[in-house]
């Protein structure tokens, strides 16, 4: 599982109204976790201690790679494709002109160029506003070329102008600086999941399981499919896994998330169940397993009271024994005549046993289903009103 992580390369630029600090970075938005598949990484920038109508004026950041680990587009449109710009350097009135090459096969060159941007004397900035932390100038999309080692990315050179001005003067004020080699961080090693679970946990209340789990991050996710698989008593028997439910995913989130789900089983014993995160592009990954031992209660091994009621045509109810044993169940109307038999047959212990009704062929009236086990009889009275 991977968590964001980031690059960072720091620029000062001095001026004659404030000391100026840019900053580039690299941030992991996509890890498809699978060779052939995708891995982007988003090129960033921002300034401190700028006014709020200071733009980029222009950028050149190389960005290194390893081209043993994953591969970027060398030639013609297919760098294009390869390549996903911040609209806003393609708004009306802000002409940049942009571009990402492939020198060599170990860095992308992206360059951001206009001497014509820079800040309105009205108070308000015509080019890429630097006074919003950490934007997005492109994102770049590698090709996954062996998932299992890390891929280092890092910036290691680069230059910047920055328009700054003052609504007190006329006056510009172009500053530029140069990078620096920097300790990769962002890596692809053991990244199948883009999404970082701090916690998963369930609790039993009788026979409702109730389950709760926390991520850290997310990247890409869809959301996760609750899947559940009993426990057999015999050491050489073994379940299938089953899918009880879903819960949507958040997307991408640098904020911690919560998510819960109860799932309700028909019988005493224990379970296993996992998530199954499932990415927008359709890869996935199980979790951990946890375990969880439900009981029945004492309400359960009774004959419940059918549901609807009054009912039209049909209606439900359901009971359970204690030991196993034959169980025989049946209806009568008004006047004590049998009017079906709706089970005959041996019951397992501890399992809830789900009966289904079916008038559609009597009249409407009070009928009463009868349940008859080895030590006990019980009655219900049920209502079918045409």
């Amino acid at each position: 599982m991977k968590k964001f992580a980031t690059v960072v390369l720091f620029f000062w630029s001095m001026s004659a109204f404030s000391q100026v600090s840019l900053q580039q970075q690299l941030v992991q938005t996509l890890n498809s976790g699978t060779n052939g598949g995708q891995y982007k990484v988003a090129v960033q920038v921002s300034g401190t201690n700028l006014t709020w109508d200071n733009t980029l004026k222009g950028c050149t950041i190389d960005v290194a790679y390893d081209n043993t680990k994953v591969s970027f587009p060398t030639t013609g449109g297919a760098i294009n494709t390869a390549t996903s710009w911040n609209a806003a350097f393609a708004t009306a009135g802000v002409p940049y002109t942009r571009s990402t090459t492939n020198p060599s096969s170990t860095f992308v060159r992206v360059l951001i160029t206009d001497a014509n941007v820079g800040g309105n004397f009205d108070g308000t900035p015509s080019g890429f506003d630097l006074t919003t932390s950490n934007q997005t100038v492109v994102t770049l999309t590698f090709t996954i070329i062996d998932k299992t080692q890390s891929a280092s990315f890092s910036i290691i050179s680069g230059s910047n102008s920055i328009s700054l001005f003052s609504i007190h003067s006329d006056s510009l004020q172009t500053g530029v600086g140069s990078g620096r080699t920097l300790s990769p961080t962002i890596g692809i090693t053991n990244a199948p999941l883009p999404v970082e679970l701090s916690s998963f946990t369930a609790l039993a209340q009788g026979r409702t399981i109730n389950l709760s789990w926390a991520t850290k991050t997310e990247i890409n996710n869809s959301g996760f499919d609750i899947e559940r698989q009993a426990v057999s008593t015999t050491p050489s028997a073994t379940s299938t896994w089953a899918k009880v439910g879903s819960v949507t995913g958040k997307g991408t989130t640098n904020a911690p998330q919560n998510y819960s789900f109860s799932d309700v089983v028909k019988a005493a014993g224990s379970y296993n169940y996992r998530l199954k995160q499932i990415d927008h592009n359709g890869n996935f990954t199980y979790s951990s397993e946890v375990t969880v031992k439900a009981t029945l209660s004492p309400e359960d091994y009774k004959l419940s009271q059918n549901y609807p009621n009054p009912f039209n045509p049909s209606t439900k109810f359901n009971f359970a024994v204690k030991s196993t044993e034959h169980v025989a169940i049946k209806v009568y109307n008004s006047i004590g005549q049998e009017v079906a038999s709706l089970f005959d047959g041996v019951v397992p212990a501890d399992q809830i046993q789900e009966v289904t009704f079916d008038g559609s062929r009597l009249a409407s009236g009070i009928y009463f289903y009868v349940l008859r086990a080895t030590d006990r009889v019980e009655v219900k009275k049920m209502l079918m009103m045409k």
